[in-house]
């Protein structure tokens, strides 16, 4: 079984301090972190690279949560994806592709979190 060390995960916030306090409390979880900011960067990571999952922010520069998502199943249907949001109970029922239960508030709960990715990820 692998560690955690070994799962890759993909972090694509805009927010430039969001996306690096959670790129630390992650990297603080074992796992392994790559960062994006653009959903359109973040597909092209997922082309080249297996990520145990995607952390996906709801707001995006230029482009709305329903087609990073519909971007991302593209080109991989398989990856399990977690919707960061302020909103979280209003898009459970709204972001088709996406598990209600992987949809988390902001500002995201480091043990929910964690039990989201290990729960989702896949190896």
């Amino acid at each position: 079984m692998p560690t955690q060390k070994d799962e890759k995960i993909l972090i694509c916030i805009d927010d430039a301090n969001e996306r690096e306090t959670l790129r630390k409390t992650i990297e603080s979880m074992g796992f392994d972190v790559e960062l994006t900011s653009r959903a359109m960067e973040c597909a092209q990571k997922i082309l080249r690279i297996k990520y145990s999952c995607v952390i996906l922010d709801t707001e995006l520069l230029g482009m709305g949560i329903q087609s990073a998502v519909s971007i991302i199943r593209q080109v991989d249907p398989s990856i399990p994806i977690i919707i960061a949001t302020r909103e979280a109970t209003v898009l459970r029922a709204t972001i088709q592709g996406v598990d209600p239960s992987h949809c988390l508030n902001k500002p995201l709960d480091p043990k929910n979190l964690e039990s989201t990715i290990v729960k989702i990820s896949r190896p």
